[in-house]
């Protein structure tokens, strides 16, 4: 659940000129390079059930590095993994429970939470190796967390290799492999990953908007836009209820994202997810049920100095 959060943005590097008008957006990875982003992430989230309110909320802050492990004329390698990690959590009626990598073991608020506490404790000490090719797609993906195979049943999921390897090839493939100009625009059918089956797909629309000058520094500039929101809720899932219809906005949702001119990496982002707009549920015995979404997903990423 929280791999998305932590590694959402993550690979994003959009660097450097391939001739005076064009700028190359993958990056150049060397082997030896070595990326450190802090990454915070807020969602914050109101679901109306038959006139009903229920309000929650999730906090995060983790430490994620990034390492090139190998290079070759076809492939990069890489070796990801979590430094630490903070989570806080506010249900509703107020109740609060938070996890930290700094006193994994320690028990949460809430006893009913146990089962989510196992999975922060292995995300919190996750490392992942994987190889990814030329056209900026991961071929192979592994994870590597202590405790991941005695987590219970329900959370295992949350942290499958080919979960991460879906999350992180979206990450990859945002990154045209062509030189563009400024003013190019580019789309990207794209998914979150809401956690226990739930999937919000959409259009991302990004653009390169040139250089900028901000705080004393030239930056390359890419920006994203979202649309066409729809909500679905997989087959197998442990909610018990499914999805009729989903009718959803995306308009004020938008991200931006900040890297050195260089081919050096992705030096800072920040963006604003927000679905809006009616769903119809359907019950076990097949009954609508009528509901209101406004859900609001915050990020922000910094790379940290050497």
């Amino acid at each position: 659940m929280l791999a998305r959060f932590s590694l959402l943005l993550i690979c994003l590097a959009f660097t450097t000129q391939a001739t005076a008008e064009e700028v190359i957006l993958f990056p150049d990875y060397k082997k030896g390079d070595s990326h450190v982003y802090e990454a915070t992430v807020e969602i914050n989230q109101t679901l109306s059930l038959n006139g009903m309110n229920i309000e929650t909320a999730v906090s995060t802050m983790d430490e994620r590095q990034l390492d090139v492990t190998k290079k070759s004329e076809t492939s990069t390698s890489f070796e990801l993994k979590t430094n630490r990690m903070q989570f806080n959590m506010t249900l509703p009626g107020g109740v609060t429970a938070s996890f930290s990598s700094e006193n994994p073991d320690r028990e949460p608020e809430i006893p009913q939470l146990k089962p989510l506490f196992e999975l922060l404790k292995v995300v919190s000490n996750l490392t992942a190796s994987m190889e990814l090719n030329n056209s900026g797609e991961i071929d192979e993906l592994s994870i590597n967390a202590e405790g991941l195979d005695s987590l219970p049943e329900e959370m295992k999921s949350f942290i499958s290799d080919e979960r991460l390897k879906d999350q992180m090839n979206q990450e990859f493939k945002r990154i045209p492999t062509d030189a563009v100009k400024k003013g190019d625009t580019w789309e990207r059918s794209e998914v979150f990953d809401a956690g226990q089956g739930q999937y919000f797909s959409y259009t991302t629309t990004y653009k390169y908007e040139g250089q900028i000058e901000q705080d004393g520094k030239t930056y390359e500039k890419v920006t994203a836009t979202y649309k066409d929101p729809k909500f679905d809720i997989e087959a197998g899932s442990a909610i018990p209820l499914g999805i009729k219809s989903s009718d959803l906005d995306m308009s004020k949702s938008s991200a931006t994202f900040l890297s050195e001119p260089g081919r050096k990496g992705l030096t800072k982002s920040n963006g604003t997810m927000n679905f809006k707009g009616d769903l119809v549920f359907l019950g076990p015995g097949g009954n609508e049920i009528p509901g209101e979404l406004d859900l609001t997903v915050t990020s922000k990423l910094n790379r940290k100095a050497k």
